[in-house]
């Protein structure tokens, strides 16, 4: 392979990567290039199996907010202060966009509205707010196509106007009225067809402007914005009407068939119910349901929150829960992937939770979490993990334990004093105080001391009067309890029989993982000794120097039995150090 060659792979491996993880403005080589590393552009799946999980909706927004104000531009003199970074891993970090901003806005805005703490991220909107003023959604990129724009414009409408409801302050007024003028003049210069990128994309883009904007329209007394809607969501369905079986289930850049539909329901369908229902009784029936990643490069978490959002819709229009459990499964497929738990989750399902993007984390909260608030109950709180002990983490027999357990809030209201308590081999009581959208750890007073190896449950549960919902309420977990064997032995030359300097690591191999319980060193003649649960174990010797670093495996720790390792190490006669950094000249010990 030659240099040329190389170096053109790499700048190709660059980009690609960049767009895997952003969503500025595309032009149709971009896509072109983006859609051909797809494997099954058209293929309908069915909905994800997975277990039923109990999340605290309120909670989990509030944790996406905190996100959010991670990955803001913080320094006051940079050009981009305010903005919303992409996302968290470093290719990304330094791209700031407009959409990324007011998507946060409205995350921010919507924490403020839940929790009635309009405080925490004021100064985070001020600053956001600083940016899009500095960068207007109706001047992002769009050389090619509107589309940008239009979704950029979207946005705008939706966060100016959550942030007029929750502070009351009509000075974004302007701006959004700006952007709603765009949308409506441009909204004739998205051609709709099946056969490129942007013919593709454009009637999903039109949905978002539709729906956005006829909201905006009713929400700001501007009927001909809400009567412009109606044109452009007319349009839509007519697209859908077309070729529904190919159109509703389709995703193009980082949105969905989902994304047009929401848009036809929440423009025409919502202007006229009866005279929209049988139409949107057929068409939701074929509505794709989700769609799994079929290669690195998807977004198939955007374009499935794009699916929820519409269920959500649909499921209000139609009042059919079949449409509503979709849209909590699709919700909780998504919030399951946060598996670092701070708040973010990546474009694709296949990504590492090094690669939480902010974007559709934002998507996560408006089109997932916030369809769900308003089923909550206005009481309702529950144990959500022990924090110690852990289910994965063995116990020594005859430990002192503290026992802690994270409690939250999954209702609609403040709680203060909650009573919570333990009970199992280890018994104790103590409350917690839940704020809206919060949670609180419970250290229980004393320490479980287990004195026979066993597998020990304990529960935990909290006894709120007024909770609504007791399904929650209750929280088991099975601790595993092992003896403890003391092991010795020793580590010597094996020549002169001298003891060796040397440090030892035990490693416990699994289950429930492989894991590096304990480490000793050597006394001065050689000798260790050290206290283990029972379990197989592998043990790295690391001697000084002129011996070599040696590795014991598969050491059986038995209950009730005697476990002795002796090793025996041989010194080198030549020793290569590796002492810089890789240069040519190397220096050495010799043995006398």
């Amino acid at each position: 392979m030659n240099l040329r060659v190389i170096l053109l792979f790499a700048v190709s491996s660059v980009f690609f990567a960049i767009q895997v993880f952003s969503t500025p403005y595309w032009d149709e080589h971009d896509f072109e290039r983006f859609q051909a590393q797809r494997f099954f552009p058209y293929e309908v799946h069915e909905t994800p199996e997975g277990p039923s999980l109990n999340y605290s909706y309120p909670y989990q927004l509030a944790e996406i907010a905190r996100f959010l104000s991670v990955w803001q531009v913080s320094d006051s003199a940079s050009p981009d202060y305010g903005g919303m970074r992409e996302g968290e891993h470093p290719e990304v970090q330094n791209i700031i966009e407009t959409d990324n901003t007011q998507e946060s806005i409205w995350i921010w805005c919507r924490y403020a509205q839940l929790t009635g703490d309009t405080t925490t991220y004021r100064p985070n909107i001020d600053a956001a707010w600083t940016y899009v003023s500095r960068y207007p959604a109706y001047n992002e990129e769009g050389t090619q196509s509107p589309y940008y724009r239009i979704h950029n414009c979207g946005w705008a409408l939706v966060a100016c106007q959550i942030y007029e409801e929750v502070y009351g302050d009509t000075s974004r007024v302007i701006y959004a009225d700006s952007c709603a003028d765009y949308i409506v003049t441009r909204k004739d210069s998205l051609p709709f067809d099946d056969f490129n990128f942007y013919g593709r994309l454009h009637p999903l883009v039109a949905g978002w402007g539709a729906g956005a904007l006829y909201e905006y329209g009713l929400f700001g007394g501007r009927q001909d914005y809400a009567d412009t809607a109606l044109v452009l969501g007319a349009r839509v369905a007519d697209w859908v009407d077309s070729n529904s079986a190919k159109r509703l289930s389709d995703e193009v850049w980082a949105m969905s068939s989902g994304t047009a539909m929401w848009g036809v329901v929440n423009s025409v369908v919502a202007d006229d119910p009866p005279g929209w229902s049988a139409w949107l009784r057929d068409f939701a029936e074929s509505l794709q349901v989700y769609e799994e990643a079929s290669s690195w490069n998807d977004w198939n978490n955007s374009w499935n929150i794009w699916y929820a959002n519409a269920f959500n819709s649909i499921g209000r229009a139609l009042t059919d829960s079949r449409y509503a459990d979709y849209h909590r499964m699709l919700t909780d497929t998504l919030l399951i992937q946060d598996t670092d738990e701070d708040g973010g989750i990546p474009a694709n399902s296949m990504h590492t939770d090094t690669m939480d993007q902010s974007w559709v984390s934002c998507y996560l909260g408006m089109m997932g979490i916030e369809g769900l608030i308003d089923s909550l109950p206005a009481h309702d709180v529950g144990p959500l993990a022990f924090l110690s002990p852990h289910e994965e983490v063995l116990i020594p027999v005859g430990d002192s334990v503290p026992v802690a357990v994270t409690a939250v809030n999954y209702g609609l209201s403040s709680e203060s004093g909650v009573p919570i308590e333990v009970a199992g081999n280890f018994s104790a009581a103590t409350t917690v105080d839940l704020p809206v959208a919060s949670s609180d750890t419970a250290l229980f007073p004393g320490f479980w001391v287990p004195l026979v190896d066993s597998v020990y449950e304990l529960v935990a549960y909290t006894s709120l009067l007024l909770d609504e919902d007791h399904s929650n309420d209750t929280l088991r977990v099975s601790i595993t309890v092992l003896p403890v064997v003391t092991v010795s032995g020793s580590v010597k030359d094996s020549l002169s029989g001298d003891g060796i300097d040397a440090w030892l690591y035990f490693h416990r191999m699994g289950p429930p993982a492989d894991t590096l319980w304990d480490s000793t060193s050597t006394d001065i003649s050689g000798d260790f000794s050290v206290n283990l649960v029972t379990g197989t174990y592998d043990i790295q010797i690391s001697p000084t120097i002129p011996y070599p670093e040696t590795t014991v495996v598969g050491i059986d720790v038995v209950k009730d039995s005697t476990v002795t390792v002796d090793v025996k190490l041989t010194p080198a006669s030549l020793l290569i150090m590796d002492d810089d950094e890789g240069k040519n000249y190397e220096s050495y010990y010799t043995s006398s």
